[in-house]
């Protein structure tokens, strides 16, 4: 028997509706058509009794989800459990192949040997790039050289982000939804996180629910990214163990078809673009009969077109907020859909609240220690205030200086009094002529009692001086040279550039230029001066001038 999920009513009749727990994928315009809500409820009811396709009753007992906020501004899955982002470093070859391929946006193509040679051995990223180095430096030239440059210059786009990423021995999900949070991170290690995330489920859990966001962007047509390699393991073995990908995309049009021609379930929202109106109308099943095209691009907020086996059915989504009767009479048009209810801010698991302890007991030390700090620097400054107002040791202080210092003393007075002015303007404003004895007076006591706070340095400095003589090379942007010539007079290196970035600014100006080319110019341009290697980025050596002159 196959467990089935209440999913709503049917629009119209308010006929309970229940979809096959089964590979899914749901669409719809992101705002317009309710795909997180609907999620969030299907969620929640996936472990309370529910209809079967065979009319019986059965649990899909403790039933668990992971869902993913990818971008700002979501305001999805707020009712989940937040857990800690998980990943497990790999690095074998289609590994490695698939980082480039999403990092790059583009197929490998000669790449591969190359990348092979680099994945042998390694067991991370990190060995893979000092792998590419050697070989890169052992390379007499050519293309050997070149490509082992570019798979450097690849992975120096990931493996930084991949140090600044949690280490955890294993990912625990608790009954009900979980939320990994990676929105503070970039889309390199998005990939990396949600791709390590499914990979530990296909091995280790079963009864699991992975809702894949942004299909589109994690899962494109024509690029094997980590994330369609943990996906496609999943949509191929993992309906045995129960585990199942729930794939959500605003639009199918650049998705993976592989991993659509898996998904036995279908629920489309609101289109109104016509080509994918096409689209979802292709995607529901044959034989049957489909809906107009204004009935797709005319769905309210939380209505589906629910699509499985020999059903197409137009289903108001009951949100998990809102009991069945009124859901019913929703779906039957008799009253409006209420608002969700406001949602509270999510309570934090017993771990989460120890670090925040942790962290508030360390902030109130070191609040602490810096007040103490403040107080003795306070009475320090106040003590040699005094000892300005003071009497001095004898034979030090003039009739002149006690008559300013005690006017120091009801100018002092006066500002508490006041609040006004700083305090150096108004002494002089106030004691005139005697102003530089009372200075004296203050300097000499400070000699005197506080020695140990001044320190005298002479620092003798010994200067060179060079005559710089500029020499002046003309090029042609009939060369390459010359051209790269152009992009240093425009400003191009004056932040580092590694070749691919090079290669796509020469192509924005009309130069489309291979790589192997580009890399001999560098080495040219290096050698006279102009540009200097950081790293295996090029920048412009400070001081070089560059100007542009149109023949």
């Amino acid at each position: 028997m196959i467990p089935a999920i209440h999913l709503g009513y049917k629009v119209g009749s308010g006929e309970p509706i229940a979809i096959p727990l089964r590979h899914m994928a749901i669409t719809g315009q992101t705002q317009e058509s309710g795909k997180t809500t609907t999620l969030e409820a299907l969620v929640s009811r996936a472990a309370t009794p529910v209809a079967m396709l065979q009319k019986s009753h059965v649990f899909v007992s403790q039933l668990r989800a992971i869902a993913f906020i990818t971008k700002r501004g979501e305001g999805s899955f707020r009712s989940g459990r937040r857990i800690a982002p998980y990943f497990q470093e790999r690095a074998d070859w289609e590994y490695v192949e698939s980082i480039l391929e999403a990092v790059m946006k583009q197929r490998m193509k000669l790449e591969r040997a190359w990348i092979l040679r680099a994945t042998r051995g390694a067991r991370t990223l990190d060995e893979v790039r000092a792998n590419a180095a050697k070989a890169e430096a052992k390379a007499k030239g050519g293309m050997n050289q070149d490509m082992y440059m570019l798979l450097g210059e690849y992975l120096d786009k990931v493996v930084p982000l991949i140090r600044t990423l949690p280490k955890s021995a294993k990912l625990e999900l608790a009954a009900g939804l979980n939320v990994m949070d990676l929105v503070q991170y970039p889309l390199e290690l998005q990939y990396l996180v949600i791709a390590s995330a499914l990979e530990w489920i296909h091995e280790h859990e079963q009864g699991v629910v992975c809702i894949v966001p942004e299909a589109w962007k994690f899962m494109p047509q024509g690029r094997r990214t980590p994330v369609f390699h943990a996906v496609q393991s999943l949509v191929r073995e993992g309906a045995g163990l129960r585990n199942y990908v729930w794939v959500d995309s605003q639009d199918m049009a650049g998705v993976e078809k592989l991993v659509l021609r898996a998904c036995a379930v279908w629920l489309i929202g609101v289109q109104r673009e016509a080509n994918e109106l096409k689209r979802a109308l292709d995607n529901m099943p044959a034989g049957l009969q489909k809906p107009k095209p204004e009935a797709v691009a005319t769905l309210d907020v939380g209505e589906f077109y629910a699509c499985f086996g020999k059903t197409i059915a137009k289903t108001y989504v009951q949100p998990a907020w809102l009991p069945e009767g009124e859901a019913r009479r929703v779906a039957m048009g008799e009253v409006k859909p209420a608002p969700p209810p406001r949602m509270e801010e999510p309570t934090v698991n017993e771990a989460e609240a120890q670090l925040l302890r942790d962290e508030n007991t360390s902030l109130r030390s070191e609040n602490t220690t810096l007040t103490a700090q403040v107080d003795t620097l306070r009475r320090r400054l106040e003590a040699l205030v005094r000892a300005g107002r003071g009497q001095p040791a004898a034979g030090q202080m003039t009739s002149g200086g006690e008559a300013a210092a005690r006017r120091v003393g009801e100018a002092d007075s006066r500002r508490e009094r006041n609040g006004a002015g700083d305090a150096a303007a108004i002494a002089e404003r106030e004691l005139g002529s005697d102003f530089e004895a009372t200075y004296q007076l203050i300097k000499s006591r400070l000699l005197q009692e506080a020695p140990a706070l001044l320190l005298k340095v002479t620092k003798v400095a010994p200067e060179i001086e060079v005559t710089v003589k500029r020499e002046t090379l003309a090029m042609t942007t009939e060369t390459l040279d010359g051209r790269m010539a152009v992009l240093l007079a425009d400003g191009f290196f004056d932040t580092r550039k590694s070749n691919t970035e090079v290669r796509e600014g020469l192509a924005a100006r009309g130069w489309p230029e291979a790589p192997p080319n580009i890399s001999k110019s560098f080495g040219r341009l290096t050698r006279m001066g102009f540009l200097r290697d950081v790293g295996g980025r090029y920048q412009a050596v400070e001081g070089v001038k560059a100007r542009v002159v149109e023949g």
